[in-house]
């Protein structure tokens, strides 16, 4: 009974404890990781670090897992949604090069190259992808908004179908389900998180979260059990159509599991005690979790194509309840055949931009331009919702802490930014939002960089240690 209750408090907080229940973000960023470690990602790491040992490049492989998915960690329990519009939005290629030029371990730099990806992933993953996949599923949405619809337009059915897309390639086989088998890693490199979001956004990546470490942990262990558990729950309500996708398929083979022990310590790395104490917890409900379904093969035998006790129970859940939250993203629409060519394509060319990035990298050239990874391009201030929410969010932090972390390179993007104020900037819709909005602009023009207050600093350091002589 003890374990039934743990499995149903797991469910629970895994369905409704997430801000988004995003299996693209997960999946899709790691294929690519997977795609190119042997072949590129590895080699650039033992160019610089060519004592590295295979365990340590397991390791390593870990980080990058970790970094490709990094810049959605606002979208997870304990997170903070403006992490993530930041790092998608604002500087998005400026934050990657500075994870890149300030890593200084194996495991940073893995970390730095995850991360990279998620640029390719994310921009031609929702270009030539989901954008235009999605009016295809939705046709009624392609009369409203073109053949091309971004997140911005349609979050709901974005989600949708990018969720549709992780359910065919989980079908297909072409995600590395091993990797999860055998949990790789999944970690985060905290101290070079910390360095590159200070030196691109000009504050602190600890004032947006009430507790940092712990919301890393959190982000780490609901990604090692959404994904499963999402799996699971497509199994159970879309198992005809899984089997057209790939005949011959069985329950074993398409739901993701992970093996963890339930006292793994090196998942504690970084992470406050009391933080440890939860995701311990949650690994052991994990492993309850993993027991109920192992008992309930046993009583069925080897006919693992039917769905468990618990699939059936989470499935009936997503009828009987409201579709809201990550319960509506499970509502998902099979892809059409057109849809999935879009797909398969827009993967296509993110592995091969991702390459030539990595070809950059091991040159220590990468050249990132501020693309809007939600539309794969540059988009000019006023014409993208979230972008202008992330910048006002970014001003209002910057005089929050008085501009003291300013540098001349956060000060230009900001003030450019807000260079036009006739323009129709989505906070212009509350006025008091935007009288705000237009003092802090002029009071970070007034302002002294960073960089000055030092050198000035300096200076009368200077002079003052010359009058005393």
């Amino acid at each position: 009974m003890r374990a039934s209750m743990g499995a149903m408090s797991a469910a629970w907080i895994l369905l409704f404890g997430a801000h988004v229940a995003c299996g693209y973000s997960v999946l899709s960023h790691e294929a690519l990781v997977d795609a190119l470690w042997d072949v590129a990602i590895k080699p650039t790491l033992m160019e610089r670090f060519p004592s590295a040992t295979p365990e340590q490049l397991k390791e390593a492989h870990g980080y990058a897992y970790g970094g490709a998915i990094i810049q959605d960690m606002g979208f997870y329990p304990q997170g903070n949604g403006y992490f993530s519009d930041l790092t998608h939005y604002a500087r998005p290629g400026d934050f990657i090069r500075a994870l890149l030029r300030d890593a200084q371990t194996l495991d940073d730099l893995a970390f730095a190259l995850g991360a990279l990806s998620h640029f390719a992933g994310d921009c031609y993953g929702h270009r030539y992808g989901t954008n235009i996949a999605e009016p295809r599923v939705y046709p009624k949405l392609k009369k409203k908004y073109g053949t091309s619809i971004t997140y911005a337009q349609n979050p709901n059915k974005h989600l949708k179908t990018e969720f549709g897309f992780d359910v065919l390639e989980v079908a297909r086989g072409n995600y590395a389900s091993q990797a999860y088998h055998d949990f790789i890693g999944f970690y985060v490199a905290r101290p070079l998180l910390e360095r590159a979001f200070r030196e691109t956004y000009g504050f602190e990546l600890a004032d947006m979260f009430g507790d940092l470490p712990r919301a890393i942990e959190s982000y780490r262990r609901t990604v090692s059990n959404l994904v499963p558990l999402a799996t699971r729950v497509a199994w159970a309500q879309h198992k005809d159509d899984i089997e057209k996708l790939r005949p011959g398929i069985t329950r074993r083979r398409f739901v993701y599991v992970m093996r963890r022990p339930c006292n793994d310590a090196q998942n504690g790395r970084g992470v406050s005690r009391a933080a440890q104490r939860v995701s311990d917890s949650m690994s052991c409900i994990a492993a309850r979790i993993r027991a109920l379904y192992a008992n309930s093969e046993r009583e069925w035998g080897r006919n693992y194509e039917r769905p468990s006790v618990w699939d059936r129970i989470l499935a009936f859940l997503l009828r009987v309840l409201p579709p809201i939250g990550p319960l509506n993203t499970l509502h998902f629409k099979v892809l059409t055949p057109p849809a999935q060519q879009d797909f398969m394509r827009s993967f296509e060319l993110a592995t091969e931009l991702y390459r030539n990035q990595l070809r950059a990298a091991s040159r220590q050239d990468v050249n990132l331009p501020n693309d809007n990874f939600d539309v794969g391009a540059i988009t000019p201030p006023a014409t993208y919702t979230l972008q202008d929410l992330a910048y006002a969010y970014w001003l209002d932090q910057l005089a929050e802490q008085k501009f003291a972390g300013v540098t001349p390179e956060v000060r230009d993007a900001v003030i450019s930014y807000y260079a036009n104020i006739d323009l129709p900037f989505s906070s212009k819709k509350q006025k008091k939002t935007w009288r705000r909005l237009l003092v802090e602009v002029d009071q970070l023009k007034r302002s002294a960089p960073a960089s000055a207050v030092a050198t000035n600093d300096r200076v009368r350091q200077t002079n003052q240690a010359a009058s005393g002589r």
